[in-house]
């Protein structure tokens, strides 16, 4: 039987631009804004702006994003509301002091395979999508890097709204794994 499909747009959430919401929602709420006006608002942003912005439609984009996709989050809140990384961590790892450590995401836990992430190995600043490290060296195909689902990640921090952890069934708290491309030594694994 077929069902009606109703489109999210822009008219749900009106006084953003479309290259904001597209931005904010990792394009799930809006239509596709032209490449290049894209491109130029980010150059145009500092991250206070955006900052800003997050915490004004944030909560509305957060309730359409729960309801299309449970379990999981838009990288804007990764970035802004996510838990911190703890200080514990942040001196484990060998960060305290650093600029960019008060700003890192309590990250998903590793839960096997081999690979170690690139700002264990070089003087890269770390960087989370969404909340796994991505960036990869000494990755194994056959064995590749295994971390928690976000709706466990979610479910761990007693963030799942309780509507949304009804929906969620036993698929969405499976292991996320890191996909290997074996190219050549430069080309970055990422998420599936």
């Amino acid at each position: 039987m077929p069902t009606k499909r109703t489109r999210i747009s822009r008219n749900l959430i009106p006084d953003i631009s479309p290259e904001f919401l597209a931005y904010l929602s990792d394009n799930l709420l809006g239509e596709k804004p032209e490449k290049e006006s894209f491109e130029l608002l980010l150059l145009s942003c500092d991250d206070r702006e955006i900052r800003k912005l997050w915490n004004q439609y944030g909560p509305e984009i957060l309730e359409l994003w729960i309801e299309r996709r449970p379990g999981t989050r838009p990288q804007a809140w990764w970035t802004h509301d996510a838990p911190r990384m703890s200080a514990e961590e942040i001196e484990r790892q060998g960060w305290a002091g650093c600029y960019f450590a008060k700003h890192l995401p309590d990250p998903r836990r590793r839960l096997g395979g081999t690979g170690t992430a690139a700002h264990d190995v070089e003087n890269l600043v770390p960087h989370f999508s969404p909340g796994i490290p991505d960036d990869w060296r000494d990755t194994d195909p056959a064995n590749p890097p295994q971390f928690e689902s976000q709706a466990t990640y979610l479910r761990r921090h007693n963030l799942l709204e309780p509507c949304e952890e009804r929906r969620l069934r036993p698929k969405d708290y499976e292991p996320e794994i890191v996909s290997v491309e074996i190219e050549d030594e430069e080309t970055p694994a990422s998420i599936h």
